[in-house]
């Protein structure tokens, strides 16, 4: 096996911002865990956008799309090196945006975060995390920044069983460092959206997501359409997404009810610390 070692290379990206509306606006934060309704949660963004006085921007969808991540994969506190070390806290400079498209941010970043009043964090439990990422890699989309990773997950669920990869060093490796980074966010007071909350019995409730994340901004968001009409551009949306056409995980909750009751308890145990930062209790069979 050939070792490998990594180097820090000189580098800049130049990404293009739509024009905002506002700029004179607080910009607003959507942080959303990953597989935690991320494409509804990105429609979300989007439709808040076009229905206010902002302008929606999906800054990590603008990267990969370039090839860059946003994360450093050697070492995933700190900021990718095609990202400046502060260029993420320069954001807050630029007013009249609701920035969205992150699933995972760098704990350096979390750390200098200066807008915790103008920012939510839509979470999921941690154990049906694992669970979804078990099923959905083998059919997720392989391309842009993330790409190498998507295929060594396809390669290492291919080779096991779902109780081995719930349980694997791999695996809570991943979903610790998943949760962990948004510890910073909420130490300083960034509220949490529980994924679960509008999970239904007639599907997922994408107008309360949408309307409780308008609710945490409060008079930072200004609407200059009706609530029905809101409501209808997000419906459009998401009928017209492709990411959300055959989703399968998506619209259930408890899903590691599914495993064995000592699995269940193993998995309390190891990610007791996670639960409880995001609110979940073990609730184990």
């Amino acid at each position: 096996m050939v070792e490998k070692f990594g180097v820090t290379l000189p580098t800049q990206t130049r990404l293009l911002f739509p024009q905002a509306t506002n700029p004179d606006l607080q910009s607003l934060y959507i942080f959303n865990m990953y597989r935690a309704g991320s494409s509804v949660t990105e429609a979300v963004g989007e439709t808040l956008g076009a229905a206010s006085r902002h302008t929606s921007f999906n800054l990590v969808n603008a990267l990969s799309a370039a090839g860059v991540g946003l994360i450093d994969h050697q070492d995933h506190t700190r900021t990718s090196v095609h990202v400046e070390p502060r260029a993420l806290d320069v954001l807050g400079n630029f007013g009249g945006y609701i920035l969205n498209g992150f699933r995972e941010i760098p704990q350096d970043y979390g750390d200098t975060f200066a807008f915790p009043g103008a920012a939510v964090i839509v979470v999921r439990d941690p154990r049906d995390i694992l669970y979804s990422q078990y099923s959905a890699v083998k059919k997720h989309a392989v391309g842009g920044a993330y790409a190498d990773d998507i295929m060594a997950l396809r390669e290492t669920t291919s080779q096991q069983s779902m109780e081995d990869f719930m349980l694997s060093d791999d695996s809570l490796a991943f979903i610790r460092r998943i949760c962990r980074c948004y510890w910073p966010l909420i130490r300083k007071g960034v509220p949490v959206i529980q994924y679960e909350t509008f999970v239904k019995d007639t599907g997922f409730d994408a107008e309360g997501l949408m309307f409780a994340i308008a609710d945490h901004f409060g008079p930072l968001i200004e609407f200059t359409v009706s609530r029905e009409r809101a409501t209808g551009n997000l419906q459009q949306r998401i009928a017209n997404s492709k990411s959300l056409s055959g989703h399968q995980t998506g619209g259930r909750t408890r899903m590691y009810r599914d495993l064995a009751a000592d699995l269940q308890q193993k998995l309390a145990e190891a990610l007791a610390p996670e639960l409880d930062m995001f609110g979940y209790d073990a609730d184990t069979a």
